[in-house]
């Protein structure tokens, strides 16, 4: 290993460890900080081999193809290590420990926020939940426990993301049946083999919000506050977003004293980080705290209502920047939301490709499917239909384009017609 002024006269080399829909804030800060960027990942499309200096595709969760490439590169570089991928922030952290990059994220940190067994047990110790739960390997660990299970709850992956695998039981037959298709699951949504624990926790009901903050230097501060709708029980679909949340100052203050110490108790530093939480008769509880800024299209909102680059903050972090000089922008808007489009049940899916709704509210949209095209229900984050993006400054008026947008366009998931089986007596 090189010393730290042998290092400093190295150029920078920003090593992007996975990837997302919406990295490109990423690399469009390393070209204005005049940075290089390398990105590994298990797949990199066209588009993203265009925008990353050295792109390297390779499996990243099998460590030695990462490792073989960093020694290559940190012959040359002084390699600075970030990721905004759910599944990656450890690997991330790892690499930032192995060579001795201190302004990255911290590795006992990025392990909690991707172990959620591990987080509410953190998170209970400390006194920062009150939510009671269990965790399984199996349903024949399940029948030999003598815990007793809450009921209703949610049973998850205690590693996996965009609602994959989580759902809602009200009984202990539905609880097995749940524990049994995570057991089943071998593998996360990106092919890493699944952690073998299934955590079963107390539901609570209340009004869902998110957080976006930035930890450094073990300071944490918060950036936004969203307001968020889910499809309900069984599965909790995130179904849309909006900023800022309505909400009062003193919720908001005991929102910001939670996430300032659970980030804490938590050990997270070095990243922007997204927590999920529940507010009900003035109290919080955390859902999960993730070690990355938030997906969803969250970081549009916020860049829209805040000014501030949620993708290009954590960057800017990774690169040895601090949270006082990163700059942000003028926001254009005092509210912004997206909304998702869901399929209740199998059938197929019908829209106008083209029609008028220029009012200038719908700022994006997108129809994943075609028109005709036979689509499953959606049960998961990962298996929606599309979404709206829409901007204004009135809450009323960015809601009401959205409705018109979606009235506009026809959209409908239709039933498919039973098949006849009757006699053919042509």
């Amino acid at each position: 290993m090189l010393t730290d002024a042998a290092e400093e006269t190295k150029q920078k080399l920003l090593v992007l460890l996975g990837s997302r829909r919406d990295d490109q804030g990423i690399f469009n800060y390393a070209r204005k900080s005049k940075t290089l960027t390398a990105l590994m990942a298990n797949k990199i499309s066209l588009q993203k081999a265009l925008d990353a200096d050295l792109p390297y595709e390779t499996d990243i969760y099998q460590q030695e193809s990462v490792w073989e490439l960093c020694s290559r590169l940190y012959k040359k570089f002084n390699l600075k290590f970030h990721s905004c991928n759910e599944y990656s922030v450890p690997l991330a952290a790892i690499a930032s420990e192995k060579y001795g990059h201190e302004s990255g994220v911290c590795l006992t940190g990025a392990k909690a926020c991707r172990d959620k067994l591990w987080q509410r047990r953190i998170l209970a110790k400390h006194g920062l939940s009150n939510i009671r739960f269990h965790s399984v390997t199996s349903p024949e660990d399940l029948k030999r426990t003598d815990k007793k299970i809450p009921l209703p709850c949610i049973v998850k992956p205690v590693d996996d993301a965009g609602s994959r695998g989580v759902i809602y039981c009200k009984t202990h037959k539905e609880v097995l049946k749940a524990v049994q298709n995570i057991a089943n699951m071998a593998t996360t949504y990106t092919g890493q083999l699944r952690a073998p624990e299934i955590l079963i926790e107390e539901f609570i009901n209340g009004q869902e919000f998110s957080i976006e903050a930035c930890t450094q230097n073990r300071n944490t501060s918060l950036i936004a506050i969203t307001q968020k709708t889910n499809s309900g029980p069984p599965f909790f679909i995130e179904t849309g977003h909006f900023q800022p949340a309505r909400l009062p100052e003193k919720w908001q203050e005991k929102i910001r004293d939670l996430i300032i110490s659970s980030h804490k108790a938590l050990s997270i530093n070095n990243v922007v980080t997204h927590t999920e939480i529940k507010m009900s008769d003035e109290q919080a509880e955390i859902v999960e705290i993730n070690g990355r800024p938030g997906g969803d299209f969250i970081p549009d909102l916020t860049r829209l209502t805040v000014g501030t680059d949620l993708l290009e903050l954590g960057a800017h972090i990774a690169l040895d920047g601090t949270t006082e000089n990163f700059r942000g922008i003028t926001p254009k808007y005092s509210y912004a939301s997206i909304r998702f489009l869901l399929a209740p049940y199998k059938g197929t899916i019908h829209y106008r490709e083209a029609f008028d709704t220029d009012d200038g509210y719908i700022l994006a949209s997108q129809f994943y499917p075609s028109p005709g095209e036979t689509v499953k229900k959606t049960t998961d984050n990962f298996s929606r239909l599309g979404y709206v993006l829409a901007a204004g400054n009135s809450s009323v008026i960015v809601q009401k384009a959205t409705d018109k947008f979606l009235n506009a366009s026809g959209y409908m998931i239709r039933k498919p017609q039973k098949e006849w089986k009757g006699c053919n007596n042509a």
